[in-house]
């Protein structure tokens, strides 16, 4: 499994993290953060790095990266989970 962290600068909700959930295949589960300062952050669990490839050629994922500018990505392998 991969887990991938995303963090941008807080924006107006735009419906995109629910449309991500519903229409992105491969994901496990899949976290929006609120952050204690101007951050927000979402945590997306993918049950392969195939899955997460996929996504990433996907309109969703540029519609993503237009709608919320300074957008970072941190990628992980899921050592452990329960």
């Amino acid at each position: 499994m991969i887990g991938v962290l995303m963090s941008f600068p807080r924006q107006p909700d735009t419906g995109l993290f629910e449309k991500f959930v519903k229409e992105t295949p491969g994901v496990v589960s899949a976290y929006q953060l609120k952050g204690e300062g101007s951050d927000d952050a979402t945590f997306t669990v993918w049950e392969s790095a195939a899955a997460r490839e996929a996504y990433l050629q996907s309109q969703l994922r540029k519609e993503i990266d237009s709608a919320l500018p300074g957008l970072k990505r941190t990628v992980f392998e899921v050592m452990k989970s329960k």
